[in-house]
């Protein structure tokens, strides 16, 4: 299964080590899930899971973002012109609906508003029910 891994997802791996969002990325490690970003969301990746106030193991975030890199499913990534709540995160949506179309994994669904991802056919889901669909 092809998924935009929202940046929260990874954050809360780190900080929850056998939480669901964990449990997102020992699937994507093992090869059950394909990770789909760009070189943007890539680079919010390493920003933000270096940023000393978490202090999070780095050999652990290098081993995962050199793995994401590696096999990750990077693409050219189509621009919309749309507006949803956080700008910010409209690459992740721009990722998503460039067909083929994937899902997007977060933490913050209300990011994504569903009038918008159905236009755009775009399925949006928390890392917990991402596990229950895998089931």
């Amino acid at each position: 299964m092809r998924i935009v891994v929202d940046t929260n997802v990874l954050v809360s791996a780190f900080i929850t080590p056998f939480g669901t969002s964990a449990r997102i990325v020992d699937l994507l490690l093992a090869g059950k899930l394909t990770a789909i970003l760009d070189d943007r969301i890539f680079a919010e990746y390493r920003e933000v899971l270096f940023r000393p106030r978490f202090l999070f193991n780095q050999d652990k975030v290098e081993f995962v973002l050199d793995y994401l890199h590696a096999e990750g499913d990077f693409i050219s990534a189509r621009a919309l012109n749309i507006v949803i709540p956080d700008m910010d995160d409209l690459m992740f949506v721009e990722v998503a609906s460039t067909p083929p179309q994937s899902a997007i994994v977060t933490g913050n669904r209300k990011d994504f508003p569903p009038q918008v991802m159905k236009k755009l056919a775009v399925v949006v889901c928390d890392p917990g029910e991402l596990l229950k669909l895998l089931k």
